[in-house]
């Protein structure tokens, strides 16, 4: 593996821990969010279904400990108006849904929010409650209102505004603007339309959704520099470990070029004074194996290079393909082959000339090399939309039963090359591995396919 790709498994991992952070951030808020607006609705609905069940107005306590029941269309400073009610009683008062009443003092119609139990106030907080009530005859004719709690409404405007609103939805429960409204039917087909200001639950709701998304935003970016400061640590060793394996592949290949020379200089000397014997062509055939493994290890570091440097610029690869078939065409004169071409003129992709010269130079080499003799090695280069097509055939007569889904595995050959007696065909070496990793680099695929005598190696740049 080298720096590149080592920077690219580096990349995904932190793509990968910010997506898994991200999903469990979100998911928490959420459920934060969720958990506090249902027990704030929940909350809100106990408070309008004790301001219905006392008739439209919440009875209020004085420092004697005294609640007082007022009734619609009365004046709460009025004392004597009220109906005074021991706590007893009204706790046996209530009707519509259950809950608990605990009365303490200093308290106020907000602690039903904090607590969800508590619903009477202190008279000196009792104003803090902002709400309306609107009473109705069968009909849906307005005939009483509470309007004490609310300073910008007065009766004309409650109705039109609110009050129809809820008698055309018809619901028991719902919510306008800022405002939930609760509606109760009595028995003798009158309505009671009670609504409360819940503008400070909502903002308080508001608030905690924005501030869940800040810290989200806010462990996002502490997440993102932590990640890729421990990543890279982790992974430096790595790539140190991968510039000292291309640098010793190099120098090892540079070191074994010289005893091979001398190995075959010698050898080619003793041919000539004593004649080729089965020893001496063992010897020259190691040396070719040895050359081309050589060989294999410098394409591997060059493509490793290659792949570190990443100097993408628009490159005419129809010249490209052209130059290095023109190199090729003496070789296979020489090999008694035929090498043949039909490269579309102006094609162009954004790609790094080298890259593109190596990938055609190991699958020209490759099907010369293989080729069968007198036979016919054709390259073709085409176009359609944002995909470019190389393709590198030769006559190939005994690929009919060829596993071709091992040839771009590393290190593979095929048969009897491992014994060193048929080099010439053993296999397709470490080449075709090369060039599947150039293909990959330009997100495209490559493969190899038989027909009629036929092998045919086809790329797909993008």
């Amino acid at each position: 593996m080298n720096t590149s790709s080592i920077n690219k498994l580096r990349r995904r991992f932190i793509f990968a821990a910010l997506m898994a952070y991200l999903l469990v951030a979100l998911w928490i808020g959420a459920l934060i969010y969720g958990i506090n607006a249902l027990t704030t609705q929940r909350e809100i609905r106990t408070v309008l279904n004790t301001i219905v069940t006392y008739g439209g107005i919440l009875p209020e306590m004085d420092r004697d400990g005294k609640i007082h029941k007022q009734e619609m269309g009365e004046e709460s400073e009025d004392s004597g108006s009220q109906e005074d009610i021991d706590a007893d009683s009204v706790l046996e008062e209530p009707k519509g849904e259950d809950f608990d009443v605990v009365i303490s003092d200093n308290f106020t119609i907000y602690d039903i929010f904090a607590i969800g139990s508590n619903i009477f106030t202190s008279s000196e907080n009792h104003y803090q409650s902002r709400y309306f009530s609107l009473l109705y005859d069968s009909n849906g004719a307005l005939i009483d209102s509470y309007l004490n709690k609310i300073s910008y409404l007065d009766e004309e405007s409650a109705d039109e505004l609110y009050g129809q609103y809820v008698l055309e939805k018809n619901k028991s429960f719902g919510k306008n603007g800022p405002f939930f409204y609760e509606m109760s039917e009595n028995e003798d087909g009158s309505k009671l339309v009670v609504y409360l200001d819940c503008t400070s639950q909502i903002l308080y709701n508001g608030r905690i959704l924005y501030s869940a998304l800040i810290l989200v935003v806010i462990g996002f970016l502490i997440i993102f520099i932590l990640v890729r400061m421990f990543s890279y640590n982790a992974v430096k060793p790595e790539i140190e470990n991968a510039e000292l394996q291309k640098r010793f592949i190099t120098n090892a290949s540079h070191e074994l070029k010289t005893p091979l020379a001398v190995i075959r200089a010698n050898t080619e000397v003793e041919q000539m004074m004593n004649g080729e014997n089965e020893w001496n062509q063992s010897t020259m055939r190691q040396v070719d194996r040895m050359s081309t493994l050589i060989q294999n290890l410098v394409l591997i570091a060059k493509g490793q290079e290659s792949e570190d440097k990443e100097e993408m610029i628009d490159t005419d690869v129809s010249e490209v393909i052209n130059s290095t078939v023109e190199t090729f065409k003496t070789v296979a004169n020489t090999d008694e082959k035929e090498l043949t071409s039909n490269v579309a003129e102006g094609i162009h992709m954004t790609a790094e000339g080298s890259s593109i010269r190596q990938l055609a130079t190991l699958l020209i080499d490759n099907a010369i090399k293989y080729c069968d003799d007198n036979g016919k090695i054709n390259v073709s280069l085409s176009q359609k939309g944002k995909v470019t097509r190389f393709e590198v055939s030769n006559t190939y007569a005994e690929g009919k039963d060829v596993d071709y889904s091992k040839f771009f595995e590393r290190f593979y050959r095929q048969d009897e090359s491992h014994t060193g007696t048929n080099n010439k065909k053993g296999g397709y070496g470490i080449g075709l591995s090369i060039a599947e990793a150039i293909v990959k680099r330009y997100k495209g695929s490559i493969n190899a396919s038989w027909k009629d005598g036929v092998i045919t190696f086809t790329c797909l740049l993008k």
